[in-house]
């Protein structure tokens, strides 16, 4: 019963920490509940992405908006609900990753709130060119399902990486608390959400290739990270989970657009 709650607990407190949903109610915070949180992402990914595919359904048949406009309100939703806190660690990543300096000054440079030229511009270009790939595909089909999978995934991978990654570039900040939490045993949750995915495909309407496409692509994805933060930071940091969700989730709608448009289509 202790367990259940404290579960229960770890997903609200997740929704505190990773959405701006008003969550009005005090919850302990100690290692438990900050685990069950974190564990909880794939979850909250999957509630934002089945929201993001509602809005792309009900303002492309509901509304005269142009395909371009119902993109442009979609990409607004997925910075909103998050309150833009992982388009700041991607910045912040950009700005150190491009400062072409060693590990322990990129890791300096992360810790600057202030936002520098690269950040902007890596910004600038992931938000065209995720907004890019929405409009095209919601000018091409009509069944969005696909939409409640990339937030889902990408959450997945940071999962992943907390768990079995390249370790923590340094042993403060948010990120390591949350990591700090999770242990190898807990790749068991993980893989019960993949569990759920796959019986879950078939009865999906849309196109299966599509949903496996992304199981696949997210493997890549977090092999991918797992190499280019301990390369390039020596270790993960709380910047270092933004990035990846926002770098994943938009490497996730090309991939669909890719697949959706020219291989498909």
């Amino acid at each position: 019963m202790r367990t259940a709650r404290q579960m229960t607990e770890g997903f609200f407190l997740a929704l505190q920490f990773f959405t701006i949903i008003p969550i009005h109610r005090e919850i302990p915070i100690d290692e438990k509940r900050i685990k069950f949180a974190v564990l909880s992402l794939p979850m909250i990914g999957f509630f934002i992405g089945l929201t993001g595919s509602l809005i792309m359904y009900m303002a492309k048949s509901w509304t005269p908006l142009s395909n371009w406009a119902c993109a442009l309100f979609l990409l607004f939703y997925f910075v909103a609900i998050t309150g833009g806190i992982h388009l700041d660690g991607f910045t912040d990543t950009a700005d150190a990753y491009f400062s072409f300096r060693d590990k322990e000054k990129r890791l300096k440079i992360m810790e600057d709130p202030r936002v520098g030229t690269f950040g902007v511009l890596a910004l600038l270009f992931l938000s065209a060119f995720r907004f890019l790939f929405m409009a095209e595909i919601i000018g091409a089909i009509d069944n969005f399902w696909f939409a409640v999978f990339i937030p889902f995934f990408s959450r997945l991978i940071v999962c992943a990486l907390m768990i079995d990654g390249p370790g923590m570039a340094k042993r403060e900040g948010l990120g390591y608390l949350f990591a700090k939490t999770l242990a190898k045993k807990d790749f068991a949750v993980l893989i019960g959400y993949l569990l759920c995915f796959f019986i879950a495909v078939p009865m999906i309407p849309g196109l299966p290739a599509v949903y496996l496409l992304m199981a696949l692509s997210s493997i890549f994805l977090y092999m991918y990270a797992r190499r280019f933060f301990l390369q390039s930071f020596g270790g993960l940091t709380g910047d270092s989970f933004g990035a990846v969700i926002e770098g994943s989730e938009t490497v996730l709608w090309m991939v669909t657009w890719l697949l959706l448009l020219y291989v498909m289509g």
